[in-house]
Parts: C-alpha cells; structure tokens; sequence
C-alpha cells in the first residue's frame, strides 16, 4: 500500500459560453499540445453548426449525445483457480463519461468531412441520435475480448438447459473445467428423454 498523500481532485471550472463543467473536461480532451484556445474555437464552432444543422442548443445536441455513449459494463480480468475469467462489472459514474468523451472523439477524428469543427458537429448529432458506431460499442461491455466468448457460452447453455455444470477434473492442474460441448449436448439429449417419461 502506498504511504505518500493522496491527490487531491481539482475542481474543473465551468466554460465561459456554457457555464458547464462537462463542457470543459471535453475541451481538455480535444485539446492537443495543450493548445486550449484551438479547441475551444474547434467545439464552439461545432456547436454553432449543430445549432444550424438541428435547430437545437448545440449543449443540448451535445449532452444527449454524451449520455448515449455512455457504456454501462465493462470487463475485468479476475483469477479464478488458476484461469483468468473476464467479470463484467459496473463502470463508475467519472469513468463512463471520461470513455464517452473519449470514444466520440476517436471517431471524429476518423470522420472524412474536411475540418474538425464539421466532424465533431457531424459524429455528435449522429450520436445524440443514438446511431454510428459508438453506439454499438455502448452496448458491449468494454474490454469484452472475442476469445472469451467459447467458455462463456459453453458455461451459458449449462445455466440455460437448467442443468449442472458437467466438472471434469484437470490432468495436470487438479482445476475444475467445465465438459465439452459434445458432452453437454448428450447430457441434454438424456434430460429431455427423462422429461418425456
């Protein structure tokens, strides 16, 4: 455990236009090599344009759009008897609107429209109306590895069919895995005939 003094947390003043802190912790993440009057020129124009594109206050066309990309899970790697599992948990509140930020704008800056004013403005009414990319990536818990994906759904039709999971002792480790799929798809086969009777 660490002995040195915790950090204390800087309040974040709110934006001149705004009034609102949201506004300025996402100009800090536009901003690049600390030039900050770039990137407040860049969101304000964004925001100029929203308001023409949508007839909408532009903080308001931003704010949704913030509160759509929010994830609500994230995974984290825990050990379990010798194997690493991916336990999806709740994200904290500071975090999920730290990712939000940070994910819309990774795709503005991968948009085609020819200013970075015009892509902000572009991917935030495009994600205000809960459409695009960082949608998708909301709805998946973050971190959420492909690899995982075979022994999570072995271990789900286990739970699903209402069976006990098939153990099986490990030869070497003495770790307890869970059956093939083979093995699960016989044992439903017998559950079923065992229902019938």
């Amino acid at each position: 455990m660490s002995r040195r003094n915790k950090s204390v947390k800087r309040p974040v003043p709110p934006d001149p236009r705004y009034d609102s802190q949201t506004v300025t912790k996402f100009v800090n993440n536009l901003m690049t090599e600390g030039k900050k009057s770039t990137a407040e020129r860049i969101f304000y124009s964004a925001m100029d344009i929203i308001e023409e594109k949508t007839g909408q206050p532009g903080v308001t066309v931003f704010k949704a759009a913030v509160n759509n990309a929010k994830p609500a899970l994230e995974v984290k790697s825990r050990r379990v008897g010798g194997a690493s599992l991916q336990v999806p948990v709740e994200v904290r509140p500071e975090r999920r609107t730290a990712l939000a930020m940070r994910w819309i704008l990774e795709y503005s800056r991968a948009r085609s429209e020819k200013t970075m004013s015009e892509r902000l403005a572009a991917e935030l009414i495009m994600a205000s109306k809960g459409e695009g990319t960082r949608s998708r990536r909301r709805t998946t818990p973050t971190g959420w590895p492909r690899r995982t994906e075979p022994s999570r759904t072995t271990a789900g039709k286990n739970v699903a069919a209402g069976l006990a999971p098939l153990k099986v002792n490990g030869a070497r480790t003495g770790a307890t895995t869970y059956g093939s799929r083979d093995a699960l798809l016989m044992r439903r086969h017998l559950w079923s005939d065992k229902l019938r009777a």
